[in-house]
């Protein structure tokens, strides 16, 4: 059965939507950060694969996987070194022991962030679209993922485990709430990260918890690059021929997703498209 096929049938068994609040709002009342809807869907070109899930469109698919790029290896620079009083806005994350805020206007076209946190493995994802995010734990059956954005789902984000896409057959997550809404994960999810999120701005995050001291952290845009391409080009170039040092120069520049698509795409025409 193909993948469009697949959908039609887990759209046909969910046709009832789920129950929502609708009476809040996001940062400054700009978008409903509460509830799906399918404004981000009618936004884009109709497709063939665009489904109705548990209610709510699934569209984008194929342009979300082309077009924004996770951030795999995030540097986060100390909150004492951040100007006082600075009005850019930042999502903040808060456990009650460390607090790390992502700038906002370095999540566009990246909008997955995957990290560390004392020892777990995250993934911060922000949605333009709705003006917000969600924190998750990658760990899924006993193993830590990355993941890619996978199109739109009720207007938010859904993100997919990148070994999976590799491999021809993913499950795709609600940035909603992390369940799994179709794929071989389906029923399933992936756990929330007990934190508490906001959107202030950065001079008031500063104010908040930059008591912490080494445990306030903020994230710029800025990440470590070139990770994990001395294997990737040394497999490449030994498979599908062409200069280790040319394949070597392009990766030094790259976040790790290439790379890893480097290592995953089982020919030599698709790593071509890394």
């Amino acid at each position: 059965m193909n993948r469009s096929a697949i959908w039609l049938l887990v759209a046909a068994c969910n046709e009832a939507p789920l129950v929502w609040p609708d009476d809040s709002y996001g940062p400054d009342g700009r978008a409903p950060w509460a509830y799906p809807t399918d404004v981000g869907c009618s936004n884009l070109d109709d497709s063939p694969d665009d489904v109705v899930i548990d209610g709510f469109e699934y569209c984008g698919v194929q342009s979300a996987f082309s077009n924004i790029v996770p951030v795999d290896d995030p540097i986060y620079e100390s909150c004492a070194s951040t100007a006082a009083g600075s009005t850019e806005r930042v999502m903040a994350v808060f456990d009650g022991a460390r607090a790390r805020a992502y700038l906002l206007d370095a999540m566009p076209q990246r909008e997955i962030v995957h990290t560390e946190w004392d020892g777990q493995d995250l993934l911060v994802a922000y949605c333009p679209i709705i003006a917000g995010g969600e924190v998750f734990h990658r760990e899924i059956d006993g193993t830590s993922e990355r993941f890619s954005v996978s199109g739109l789902w009720g207007s938010a984000n859904t993100f997919a485990p990148r070994d999976e896409r590799a491999a021809g057959a993913w499950t795709v997550y609600s940035t909603w709430d992390g369940r799994a809404l179709v794929g071989p994960g389906r029923p399933g999810s992936v756990r929330a990260f007990g934190a508490l999120i906001d959107y202030p701005t950065l001079g008031e995050f500063v104010d908040r918890h930059g008591g912490l001291g080494e445990r306030c952290e903020l994230w710029t845009g800025e990440e470590e690059l070139g990770v994990g391409c001395d294997e990737a080009c040394r497999a490449s170039v030994s498979e599908c021929g062409g200069a280790l040092d040319v394949c070597l120069d392009l990766c030094s520049g790259k976040p790790r997703v290439f790379a890893e698509c480097l290592l995953t795409v089982p020919t030599c025409e698709g790593r071509a498209g890394c």
